[in-house]
């Protein structure tokens, strides 16, 4: 008697996720689980897939995720499910969508509302009440940020926390981490995580440490001063016992590309002493954040509107400090892409500001800042290929996108292309240049990432794993997305599914969101 399945997918090249070698044949699933991986066997099911030709992978885990809000507006999360990915990692960079209580609540609640999102959330607890009940297409799992745990004590305001501040940062962390967070995310490139000093920072490892989950930070610095940025958490991880996942590794600034490699030998050598220590990194060669980050954080002590005020006072003293840090040549290479003067999208700064240079140039530019009160965001050019590839080629390298879904329908925005081509392009990129083989490419997606973050059952094709599967034509794969018109779906992504069911077919969505709220237990 021949066994049964729902459906089946035969004559595959299965890549199973574990960098092992790739194999002919095919994958059973029966309800959102795979039954049978193997040679093609005689099965009685529902519908066969005949994947002749074509490559069977896991579904891509993107583990840089910030989708924490824009998952509610968006949860077919088209820009993620249509380059195959089917689980992200959400609430990096220090900031996740709870608990907002207090500063957090003010500073977050109004954005998004501006955008059509009701924040009627404060806990931990409601907020996955509410991811539920809008149904996401892919896997979602939250990181706790700490700039959630920070402002509910102190605010934007600088300094270490008193003792009693410090008793109640540990309640707050500790409630909210029995909540199922997956780990605990720094952005201490940011206000107020750049105020956190070391004993705050030891409360946040030490509390990793105790519930066997990451700590995933965005250094203090990514340029000059990136190396001394990676000893302080090396340091915090090495004394707590925490695992450490570097986000978005980079060294940008001509004058710091070299060090890409002194990172990853400095990585290497504490990973290979016994330091549960990664990193990720995107396929591009700019990054994209807020243009403010050009200015010194330490303005936004007491927070924006206090900011604002600073920077309207001391134009003259910033300009000199901007054009000692930055030459005209970088400012070319700034582009906006998210404005709230949408005349501004898609244009370099010198092409916003004028002609002039200098000084008076870098006083425009804070005059602009202030102008549309801090909501301007830009592609920040300031990467090359070599820097790219000697850190994704990394063993201890996972691949992620470092974006939130969006929708393909997006107006005048132009969010980073990574957005809807990281995982496609990542994987055209290996077969073009031969840069590793594709079975570490996927692995980078997939079983490695899952391994980090311990979820349970997913990132392998294996039997009694979820079914969350990409069928892709690596003849045809190739991202579309480019920085001026970003929102295009990747070419060669022919199949997904999530937890067994099908969500894109034929490189279009079937409109089927089978995606789960996954939480640490």
């Amino acid at each position: 008697m021949p066994a049964y399945s729902r459906f089946l997918i035969k004559n595959a090249n299965i890549i199973t996720g574990d960098n092992t070698p790739c194999f002919k044949g095919m994958a059973a699933v029966e309800g959102s689980r795979i039954i049978y991986v193997g040679a093609d066997i005689p099965f009685e099911c529902e519908y066969v897939v005949d994947a002749e030709g074509l490559n069977l992978s896991p579904g891509f885990i993107d583990v840089h995720g910030h989708s924490d809000f824009s998952i509610l507006l968006y949860p077919e999360a088209s820009s993620k499910l249509l380059q195959g990915v089917t689980t992200e990692i959400s609430g990096n960079c220090g900031l996740s969508s709870s608990p907002l209580y207090e500063t957090a609540y003010n500073r977050w609640a109004p954005r998004w509302e501006r955008n059509g999102l009701n924040v009627t959330w404060r806990t931990p607890k409601d907020y996955f009440s509410v991811l539920e009940h809008a149904e996401p297409a892919i896997n979602f799992l939250p990181l706790l940020g700490h700039t959630n745990v920070r402002t509910a004590i102190k605010g934007y305001h600088s300094g270490t926390l008193d003792a009693n501040e410090l008793a109640q940062f540990k309640e707050v962390l500790n409630e909210a981490l029995i909540n199922g967070f997956y780990g605990i995310s720094l952005g201490l490139a940011y206000p107020p995580g750049i105020f956190a000093h070391e004993t705050e920072l030891s409360v946040l490892f030490d509390a990793a440490a105790r519930h066997v989950i990451p700590v995933t930070v965005h250094m203090r610095d990514e340029g000059p001063e990136v190396e001394e940025a990676l000893d302080e958490m090396i340091r915090l991880a090495e004394k707590s016992g925490a695992a450490l996942q570097v986000s978005h590794l980079k060294a940008y600034g001509t004058k710091n590309w070299h060090k890409a490699k002194l990172l990853c030998e400095t990585i290497q050598a504490h990973h290979d002493k016994g330091l549960n220590i990664h990193f990720d990194r995107y396929p591009y060669t700019a990054f994209n954040t807020d243009l403010d980050i050009i200015l010194p954080q330490a303005l936004f002590d007491g927070g924006h509107e206090k900011a604002l005020s600073r920077l309207q006072e001391r134009k003259d003293e910033l300009a000199i400090y901007l054009s000692t840090r930055f030459s005209y040549a970088d400012a070319e290479k700034i582009i906006i892409s998210d404005c709230v003067d949408e005349d501004c999208i898609g244009k370099p700064l010198p092409a916003i500001i004028g002609a002039e240079r200098g000084e008076i140039f870098w006083k425009q530019v804070i005059e602009f800042i202030c102008a549309v009160k801090f909501d301007v965001f830009a592609n920040f050019f300031l990467m090359n290929d070599e820097e790219l590839v000697t850190i994704t080629r990394h063993p201890l390298c996972i691949i992620a996108s470092d974006s939130s879904v969006r929708p393909m329908n997006i107006g005048r925005e132009r969010p980073h292309p990574r957005t809807y081509g990281t995982f496609p392009r990542f994987l055209c990129m290996v077969l073009a240049d031969n840069i590793i083989s594709a079975e570490e490419a996927v692995y980078k997606m997939t079983g490695l990432p899952a391994r980090k973050f311990g979820i349970p059952l997913r990132g392998l094709i294996k039997e009694g794993y979820y079914a969350d599967l990409v069928l892709w034509d690596q003849r045809k794969i190739a991202d579309r997305a480019a920085y001026s018109q970003p929102a295009h779906a990747p070419d060669g992504i022919r199949a997904v599914w999530v937890n067994g069911r099908q969500a894109v077919s034929d490189g279009k969505q079937t409109g089927i969101r089978a995606g789960k709220l996954l939480l640490k237990r």
